[in-house]
């Protein structure tokens, strides 16, 4: 992945994350649901945003040499790195008869 296609998609991932709940259910079960985690981190969104912006293509690139190579033979060696969680849906959208699908992918950096 070429450091261009990098931003393109991390651009595309601050809109994504940035877009405001459309209905108040939404904002409220992001509310209750920091609740009911006992987080109370109710800037979440913005928070993760701002580190979003942070992250470079060499920090994703080691995180995953760190996770995917070295911690199959030392496992200390990633246990200092923040986990990022990825979760990926898809699905049919479109018109009568389309099998279009639609990607939803969304990313939580813990630590």
């Amino acid at each position: 992945m070429t450091e261009e296609e990098f931003l393109h998609h991390r651009g595309a991932l601050s809109v994504r994350k940035a877009e405001k709940p459309k209905k108040l259910i939404d904002r409220a079960n992001l509310v209750w649901s920091e609740l009911s985690l006992q987080q109370y981190n109710f800037e979440k969104q913005k928070n993760e945003l701002a580190e979003l912006d942070t992250v470079t293509l060499d920090d994703v690139r080691k995180y995953y040499y760190v996770w995917f190579y070295l911690s199959q033979y030392d496992y200390q060696a990633s246990a200092d790195l923040p986990l990022i969680k990825c979760f990926m849906n898809a699905g049919d959208v479109g018109s009568e008869g389309s099998q279009e699908k639609a990607t939803q992918c969304s990313c939580i950096v813990y630590g």
